[in-house]
């Protein structure tokens, strides 16, 4: 996959190499149970490999670059905190969030 911006190549390797230059590789989503619970989001981000962590109408979403590492530890929090949930998945950066996150813009930009 090439990425180019303002016709210089910025990258060109596949989107499994490209996913490895960002910030962030992974994302987890968790919805939790009650949403209207206060869940300290600014402990969360303590944890030991968590990058980020913002929660919005009920939905956690914590970057984490293991998920194996990182995801028992996030979950292990909500629960020993009281936080009940009822869904958890994993997410990856799409094409237009490694596209932002090597160029500086959107793709709508170019």
């Amino acid at each position: 996959m090439i990425i180019i911006d303002h016709g210089k190549v910025v990258a060109d390797d596949t989107l499994r190499v490209l996913h490895r230059m960002m910030p962030i590789t992974n994302i987890l989503a968790v919805e939790l149970e009650n949403p209207q619970q206060v869940v300290r989001v600014e402990e969360i981000r303590t944890i030991p490999g968590v990058q980020s962590a913002d929660l919005k109408d009920g939905l956690l979403r914590v970057g984490v670059q293991n998920l194996s590492a990182e995801t028992p530890a996030v979950l292990g929090w909500l629960a020993t905190h009281g936080h009940s949930f009822r869904h958890v998945v994993s997410e990856r950066p799409d094409l237009e969030a490694v596209f932002l996150s090597l160029t500086g813009r959107s793709l709508r930009d170019s």
